[in-house]
């Protein structure tokens, strides 16, 4: 399955809605997953175009991150259960299948010695958090939700990654970013990173799992085009029937890094043979019906 977050291209109106049709344009690939943001201070689908992509795309899913409240903690304030119970109404009423991924990558929202900012908590309280909106929603009555676990991947943090895992319980889809840099440009080797130490530690056994975020920048341009090449290389070996999903990173995101954007390179200009790259890429039998 094939997703993307989608934005900051000139080509097209800035909303959702318009940027991920126009990245199907642009790349030739429909999107199985449109990737969405909130954060604590939002609901889902606060941005009216999102929820124009999920009533309007019948082959087409939400995936949308978001985070309940800004401390973990928090989740047991009658203000933040009610919040989350709103969120819980809101997607019931969409009536079709939303996946919400909570608090997407907080290894490194976690409560540490030293640590400079705000944390969010400890990881008994991200769990818990988990488990509060978890219930929430049963009580609500909301059974069109398919619930996300989306990890960094990134070595520095290693050690927590077991701690954060909310349950099998609880969890029914295992993501994870891919990210090259100049330090790490090996797309296989950043992939069985966390698919190796997920393994190690029994998470997410059986359930489907994929990448939620992935592109390079940051790096001279035959690198970042190499990247592209690796991932369609990728597709070829076994290593790849253990991912179910890839989303795309089309954006400059909120660091405006330049250069994620399949279309340009790191100082804004035009950079098509990383385009013609990622159109191979999902030109690749593994992403045709029979592999559905």
């Amino acid at each position: 399955m094939l997703g993307a977050r989608a934005a900051g291209y000139d080509d097209a109106p800035a909303n959702f809605d318009a940027q991920h049709l126009a990245h199907q344009r642009r790349t030739g690939a429909r999107l199985d997953f449109a990737h969405a943001f909130a954060s604590a201070k939002q609901l889902p689908f606060d941005d009216r175009y999102v929820g124009t992509w999920a009533r309007g795309r019948a082959d087409s899913w939400i995936v949308h991150n978001w985070k309940p409240v800004a401390n973990w903690a928090d989740i047991d304030r009658p203000e933040s259960r009610h919040r989350v119970a709103v969120a819980a109404r809101r997607i019931k009423h969409l009536g079709r299948p939303v996946m919400l991924v909570l608090h997407h990558e907080p290894e490194n929202d976690l409560a540490q010695k030293g640590k400079r900012g705000r944390a969010a908590g400890t990881p008994e309280q991200y769990r818990h958090m988990w488990a509060v909106v978890r219930d929430i929603f049963a009580d609500v009555g909301t059974d069109n939700t398919v619930w996300g676990m989306a990890y960094m991947n990134y070595p520095k943090w290693d050690d927590v990654v077991p701690a954060l895992w909310p349950g099998d319980n609880l969890v029914d889809w295992l993501w994870h970013n891919a990210y090259g840099s100049a330090t790490r440009p090996d797309l296989a080797a950043n992939i069985a990173h966390f698919t190796d130490l997920a393994e190690r530690h029994g998470i997410g056994t059986g359930k489907p799992r994929g990448i939620i975020e992935w592109g390079i920048a940051g790096v001279e341009r035959a690198i970042a085009l190499d990247y592209f090449e690796q991932a369609t290389a990728y597709l070829d070996t076994d290593a790849a029937d253990a991912i179910d999903a890839w989303m795309i990173f089309d954006s400059p995101g909120t660091h405006n890094e330049k250069g994620l954007r399949l279309g340009f390179d790191d100082k804004g200009s035009p950079f098509n043979a990383k385009l013609r790259a990622y159109q191979q890429f999902v030109q690749h039998s593994r992403f045709r019906c029979e592999h559905c």
